[in-house]
């Protein structure tokens, strides 16, 4: 997990896709679900260099099944997610849940039901 590379924004649709995926995919299903899923209208040739992006990252893989690839992700979805988490909250918020906690509130993002259910998490832990 050390070794990989976060995807980009755009990198992360696709990967998104693969990881809900229980199969392998080709590219053009990826297109199909990502324009469906986002309203994203991306051609064969942007999610294919997308694909070879996450690829170099270490986040997918292919098969070649004759002249067709068909990709799946090589990382565990939970743990990638963790990951990318910390590294949002490092480059964001200097590693605090608690100061992006505070950003929220004090812009008034935060709903009653989501205070509701961050306190139950919180609950949960004690």
């Amino acid at each position: 997990m050390n070794t990989e590379k976060l995807a980009s924004s755009s990198e992360q649709k696709v990967l998104n896709v693969l990881l809900e995926s229980k199969s392998k995919m080709v590219v053009k299903e990826i297109c199909k679900i990502v324009k469906e899923q986002d309203g994203i209208e991306w051609n064969v040739r942007t999610v294919s260099t997308f694909l070879v992006r996450l690829e170099e990252k270490k986040l997918v893989s292919h098969e070649k099944i004759g002249i067709t690839n068909y990709y799946y992700p090589i990382v565990e979805g939970e743990a990638y997610k963790m990951k990318a988490s910390k590294s949002f909250l490092k480059s964001y918020y200097n590693g605090s849940l608690t100061n992006m906690l505070s950003a929220f509130t004090d812009s008034g993002e935060l709903s009653e039901e989501d205070i509701k259910e961050l306190r139950d998490i919180i609950d949960k832990l004690k």
